[in-house]
């Protein structure tokens, strides 16, 4: 069965349902803008460049029956149909046929060079390898796949390359220095098959590498754990088949997930355990347990200090206890540390999962005894939870009160209900927590204070009345009090319909605070804005007044160039 074509799939309806509409709107002003180049075509990918605050890359294919997006924003690594997606869609619609020029030419090329003798293809190579980095690094690469001492040799100068440099690798830049890196496991996966041995040695060198270099890099985009998660597989797959010694391995693993910073084989016993065997594991746990006497027991009060690397052997005795399913060891090595009540909980959990309740709920009291101020949200829910199940709702509300009244928002609303429900009460503990936000924010407002930033509002009651689908209650709330921007974007959006009035007001207002505030303000969202403002007008049969507010704007804001040159295409009727 044939997978279905891009004319069949890709349509200005499939990139609004995949984007959703806030982003198929800024893609389609990218688009507008004529900022999607090189579109191209081939073997069912579309591919393209889009220039956003830098140049990004595009890739869009038809598998699996549907379309699978990719680009190379943050956005894109969040695996979400961004902008540049969109605008690339969209450009393929308004260009449809006329990128197959490009497999054309491709055809063309691929004659050509088959028609070249040997001599004449290895020049025109040798001559690409000159201008290109990332080739002359492959080709060196592949080179030297012959001989064990030539590839451990080549692996470990490409490796100090890619790792070494001094240089800064800033957000900007992580995405082509982390596919140089990718390159590199692609080309040592390849001699894995021949040279195991040589490859459990490289992958160990490549993971150093990647440590020392971490210090010099922004990986706030997350590009680095998949990279040494990759190694680590590789490393794996490396000591099945060359079965390295099994203590000299189990010893060097230990070292590493000990001493690592960035949790470099931080899971191993779980990874490695069949290429370090029985007699491994015994001399990986020997060297752990050795390490884990020397960690002194932490009583309730005690100062937690991450820094001191003993999460490290901690996290390392969990999981070996984990692995031999060996509860009471795991319990008794989180009782090591009871510094704070998450420690309490996490045995409470343990004992919870493995259903002895009894034991689960001790130590949840214990919990909250030993911490009797700060006990902790996570640990009155777990015991509300246990509570209930023994019929004592009274003491599980009293414990869900307390969290709601430490944060007062939707998040703990829902959760009161939830227990409420359980016991029945419901419309007793509602009217006490609307009753509590009315009575913070009356304090508040009480207080006066002279910055605007610090002006009370209802936010949380507003947010918490459109969970509950009273609309007009939280436009009440939001008149009477105040609320977010957002929060009053959104009633207006759903009040549109039958108060258009109320809704233009706010649109308007929206406009000249988004224009008039510091930085640098989304235009486009803006104009979009101004055309929701312009329908809204017409339906009231205000058309005139809409001409007028366009002058306006262009008076007030003509200083603003980027944003004239969007307001230049907003007519002033609609359309």
């Amino acid at each position: 069965m044939e997978e279905p074509s891009f004319d069949e799939l890709l349509s200005r309806e499939t990139l609004r349902a995949a984007a959703g509409d806030t982003y198929f709107e800024r893609g389609e002003d990218y688009f507008e803008q004529e900022l999607v180049e090189r579109l191209r075509v081939l073997s069912g990918v579309i591919t393209a460049k889009v220039q956003g605050t830098e140049t990004y890359e595009v890739r869009i294919a038809a598998a699996k029956g549907g379309l699978e997006f990719d680009c190379t924003c943050p956005l894109g690594d969040d695996g979400a149909v961004c902008k540049h997606c969109v605008a690339v869609g969209l450009a393929w619609i308004d260009s449809r046929g006329s990128s197959d020029e490009y497999a054309r030419q491709l055809d063309d090329i691929r004659r050509h060079l088959t028609g070249l003798e040997k001599k004449a293809l290895v020049e025109m190579i040798m001559g690409q390898v000159g201008d290109d980095d990332r080739f002359f690094q492959r080709l060196c690469l592949t080179a030297r796949r012959d001989d064990p001492g030539d590839l451990a040799s080549t692996f470990r100068k490409a490796i100090d390359q890619a790792t070494k440099s001094e240089r800064f690798v800033d957000y900007r830049s992580m995405r082509a220095f982390s596919r140089g890196l990718e390159d590199l496991i692609r080309e040592l996966s390849s001699a894995l098959i021949a040279y195991p041995d040589e490859c459990v040695g490289l992958a160990e060198y490549f993971l150093s590498g990647i440590e020392k270099k971490i210090h010099s890099l922004d990986d706030s985009a997350g590009y680095m754990r998949p990279i040494i998660e990759r190694i680590e597989e590789l490393h794996h797959a490396a000591c099945v088949a060359a079965r390295p010694e099994p203590k000299a391995l189990a010893r060097r693993l230990f070292g590493r997930s000990l001493h690592s910073e960035w949790d470099v084989f931080h899971g191993v016993v779980r990874t490695h355990a069949d290429v370090m065997g029985r007699e491994g594991l015994a001399e990986y746990r020997r060297l752990a347990q050795a390490e884990w006497a020397k960690i002194p027991q932490k009583e309730p009060g005690a100062k937690s200090q991450f820094s001191d690397g003993s999460f490290r052997i901690r996290y390392i005795m969990e999981t070996l206890a984990e692995v031999s399913g060996d509860l009471e060891e795991l319990a008794a090595i989180k009782s090591r540390d009871l510094s704070s009540p998450y420690y309490y909980l996490g045995i409470a959990e343990l004992y919870m999962k493995a259903g002895r309740h009894d034991e689960a709920l001790d130590w949840a009291e214990r919990g909250r005894k030993a911490f009797p101020k700060e006990n902790g949200s996570r640990l009155r829910t777990f015991l509300a939870g246990e509570y209930h199940r023994r019929k004592r709702h009274d003491e599980a509300m009293e414990l869900i009160w307390k969290n709601f009244g430490d944060s007062p928002d939707l998040g703990a609303y829902q959760d009161l209900k939830a227990h409420a429900e359980r016991a029945g009460q419901w419309p007793k503990w509602r009217e006490k927590a609307v009753g509590l936000l009315r009575e913070r924010f009356d304090a508040a407002k009480r207080k006066n204070s002279p910055q605007p930033w610090m002006t009370p509002h209802q936010s949380r009651l507003v947010e918490i009345l459109l969970w509950e689908e009273d609309v007009e209650g939280a436009w009440t709330e939001a008149k009477a009090g105040g609320c977010h921007p957002e929060l009053r974007m959104k009633l207006a959006h759903l009040r549109e319909k039958e108060h258009p009035q109320d809704a233009l007001q706010v649109y308007r207002a929206e406009v000249k605070r988004i224009l008039e505030r510091m930085g640098s303000p989304d235009y486009a969202g803006v104009v979009r804005l101004v055309r929701q403002v312009r329908e809204l007008m017409s339906r009231l049969g205000r058309e005139r007044e809409f001409a007028a507010y366009l002058n306006e704007m262009r008076t007030v804001y003509k200083r603003k160039r980027n944003f004239m040159k969007l307001l230049e295409r907003v007519k002033s009727v609609a359309i």
